[in-house]
């Protein structure tokens, strides 16, 4: 993310092998680890310090089938798929672009002054690593 003019802008972590063949996860993991660094709080899916509520494999009441009607859309009787509940590796592309995803810990007493520093420190750690 870069700041501009008062707006954030994304920047994209590069799916392509680079930089000594490292993975964009590899990649992905090495910016966090960079990021808290810089007392920037963050992390990737893969470092088990919450279980990411977004990612589908981290539902256990889904994943166990014991899900009630209205959270399994496969028990609705309007549902005429063949898919009848959900597995860790269901959605592979999802979980390769999850993989190369950093997510930030923002929550509403972010201020201003919280976000110009994140977006300093994001700067100098995208340009030290990508």
């Amino acid at each position: 993310m870069v700041w501009e003019g008062g707006a954030a802008r994304l920047l994209p972590i590069p799916i392509c092998k680079r930089r000594g063949q490292q993975t964009a996860e590899g990649r992905a993991r090495r910016f966090a680890e960079a990021l808290n660094a810089e007392n920037i709080a963050c992390g990737t899916m893969y470092d088990n310090t919450i279980p990411d509520r977004h990612i589908y494999k981290n539902w256990p009441f889904m994943m166990s089938g014991l899900a009630e009607e209205r959270r399994a859309p496969w028990k609705s009787p309007f549902y005429k798929g063949d898919v009848k509940g959900y597995t860790r590796d269901q959605c592979p592309r999802s979980l390769d672009y999850l993989g190369r995803a950093v997510m930030m810990f923002i929550d509403q007493n972010y201020t201003l002054e919280d976000a110009d520093l994140a977006a300093e420190g994001i700067c100098k750690v995208a340009a030290a690593i990508l």
